[in-house]
């Protein structure tokens, strides 16, 4: 019995060694696997979740771009006059009369913007980098999509800019607006963080917004 046992085959120690290595090796390689096959699907779902964001602020921008007019108001004679359609560079904003939702001939002009710190403390929006819009001098400021269509993503680089038909800047030729922006992951203190889709596109008005007082 004593001879049975010693002629039993087992592995020694070195084996045991190799043995636990190449286990070890094969469980990180797949381990590497796993977690890209994750990131990739992640990175795919964001982008796809990017185009559908994109794809619906252009439509909600080019609507009311496409519809714009001059807006009036009254001059420090009391007078009626119209109001250019305007660019306020300094933050990415564009001042218009009209509008697919409401027209606002008799009540000032409307406003498209990306929201800011003063928005978010005002309530008027969830988080910045959110499109924005105001209506006329009634002062309705609201949040033109739901916190949920961002799916953890913001605007950043809103930019309007007036160019002719041939696309060349020229801010007495207001044939066409040129729109751009960038949709971003956010990061988590709500800035802009990597660009996964950015937009380029131009509304031409069906209206006539050359500069014209009434």
């Amino acid at each position: 019995m004593i001879k049975k046992l010693k002629s039993r085959a087992g592995l020694t120690l070195t084996e045991l060694l190799v043995t636990t290595l190449i286990l070890t090796m094969f469980s990180s390689a797949c381990l590497v696997g796993i977690t890209t096959a994750i990131s990739v699907r992640r990175d795919s779902i964001m982008i796809a979740d990017a185009d559908v964001l994109k794809a619906t602020v252009t439509q909600l921008i080019s609507s009311e771009l496409r519809l714009c007019t001059k807006g009036s108001g009254v001059n420090v004679t009391g007078e009626v006059k119209s109001e250019d359609v305007k660019l306020e560079d300094e933050d990415g904003r564009i001042i218009y009369g009209g509008g697919l939702s409401i027209d606002n001939k008799s009540h000032g002009m409307s406003e498209l913007w990306l929201s800011t710190a003063d928005d978010v403390s005002a309530g008027k929006a969830e988080n910045e980098g959110y499109l924005m819009k105001k209506i006329g001098n009634i002062d309705l400021k609201y949040q033109l999509l739901a916190e949920s269509a961002y799916t953890n993503m913001r605007l950043d680089n809103l930019k309007f800019e007036f160019v002719d038909a041939s696309g060349a800047a020229d801010d007495e030729q207001r044939g066409w607006i040129k729109v751009t922006f960038d949709v971003c992951e956010m990061g988590e203190d709500g800035s802009a963080g990597r660009v996964i889709t950015s937009a380029d596109f131009t509304v031409k008005p069906i209206n006539d917004i050359s500069k014209n007082e009434t």
